[in-house]
């Protein structure tokens, strides 16, 4: 109470811990404040709002927005690795006063919360379950698999002690009166494996097929990726091959020993039949994984002869000798059978766009008939022939190759007033 005309005390807006100064009901942002030359009745109301506080990871990096309102504030989270089916990340309060007030405003019990990680998402589904400062469980919810990332150090500002103790910290919220964790329970080295990149494959279930290679050709190779999900160093890697065709598929590229937390290493395959036919083996990935050593895993491929692989280029990989993909068809009418297009023009000739001119044709010259063409480059099981006849009845007699591979030469003499000849393929 003061006087008419007279100047009151200073009074000074004193906001709880977490809180701030921000003005009075009459806009003033004095503070202390100070009413001079008092002339009426004078009430007014002291504003505040929560602390601005930075949350960041134990590294200082900033946290994605993926933000969770709590008592009026926002709380950003972001993930410092990808998760694995089953992975539960609880959201814990350490201190401050009652930072989280039973629930988050925005987030529903069952809520779905996506964190993302490297670009991907990953979705939670939020639990609260009651336990000491109203924690918050993250569910994972869904079932393909990624790796642990390497930054799983927990922070010196969040002591590992009570709940904390043995966990993983993910990511830390620490503000002057509030800290919040993000943590994940430890677990054993565990091994996975991908090939290609992100396709898993299961232990003891999983083929890998290398399909079709020719005998003395090129190899097929398959690159296998190995991860880490646990927490502990994944040992004693070392792969071994046995089976029907062992022989014919071999590491070509080695494992490493040794894959850190939320790391990985790759290993090369290669399949170099030595015969023709469906081909088998089995490879066996140790480790010190505690149920998936050895990581079992079946290799098959095939061995088809250059004709055969021709065939499934260009008719499909299951095409056999038959229908459109017959040796004797001409399914693009060219005058020119499948047999006669590999034969004659070579494995990386498309069926659909050979002429019938471009086969060999016939030369006569100083009395001589005769064939002379060059074998394709990458054509092998076929043998070229040719035969004469005076009749073109049953009187073919055939004629001797006297060019020296891959050129080809069949010849016979005009000696009679008419002879006929003609190529043959088989």
């Amino acid at each position: 109470m003061i006087d008419h005309g007279a100047d009151g005390s200073p009074i000074t807006a004193v906001p709880s811990l977490g809180f701030h100064f921000v003005n009075w009901s009459d806009a003033s942002t004095d503070n202390p404040r100070t009413d001079t030359n008092a002339s009426a009745d004078l009430d007014v109301t002291a504003n505040f709002d929560f602390d601005a506080v930075s949350y960041t990871t134990g590294t200082e990096v900033p946290l994605s927005v993926n933000a969770f309102i709590a008592a009026g504030s926002t709380v950003d989270f972001t993930l410092n690795y990808a998760p694995t089916p089953g992975t539960q990340l609880m959201v814990v309060e350490q201190t401050g006063p009652g930072f989280i007030e039973g629930t988050f405003d925005n987030l529903a019990n069952g809520a779905a919360v996506d964190l993302t990680f490297g670009g991907t998402i990953y979705h939670f589904v939020a639990w609260y379950y009651g336990g000491d400062g109203n924690d918050l469980v993250l569910l994972w919810r869904d079932t393909g698999l990624a790796a642990w990332g390497n930054d799983q150090v927990v922070p010196s500002a969040v002591p590992q002690s009570g709940v904390l103790a043995g966990k993983l910290v993910s990511s830390l919220a620490g503000g002057g009166a509030h800290s919040l964790a993000l943590y994940a329970d430890p677990i054993p080295p565990e091994i996975a494996v991908a090939q290609p990149a992100e396709t898993f494959l299961t232990d003891g279930s999983a083929s890998i097929d290398f399909a079709a290679a020719a005998p003395g050709g090129s190899a097929v190779e398959r690159t296998f990726t190995v991860r880490n999900f646990g927490s502990g160093d994944l040992t004693g890697l070392s792969i071994t091959i046995d089976g029907t065709d062992a022989a014919d598929f071999s590491i070509t590229a080695a494992v490493a020993p040794v894959v850190a937390p939320g790391g990985s290493t790759t290993f090369t395959v290669s399949f170099a039949p030595s015969s023709l036919g469906a081909k088998t083996a089995a490879m066996h990935l140790a480790s010190n994984d505690s149920d998936e050593s050895p990581f079992d895993i079946a290799l098959t491929g095939i061995s088809l002869t250059p004709l055969e692989t021709w065939r499934q280029t260009w008719f499909g990989s299951t095409a056999t000798n038959a229908g459109n993909a017959a040796d004797s068809a001409d399914p693009y009418e060219t005058g020119v059978p499948n047999l006669l297009v590999f034969a004659f023009f070579g494995p990386d000739q498309d069926p659909a766009t050979v002429q019938l001119n471009q086969l060999p044709q016939p030369t006569s010259a100083g009395g001589i008939l005769s064939y002379q063409f060059t074998e394709p480059a990458g054509v092998s099981g076929i043998i070229y022939g040719a035969e004469w006849s005076a009749t073109l009845g049953d009187d073919w007699l055939p004629v001797a190759d006297t060019g020296t591979a891959p050129d080809h030469i069949f010849s016979v003499p005009m000696d009679i007033d008419r002879k006929f000849l003609r190529l043959t393929v088989d």
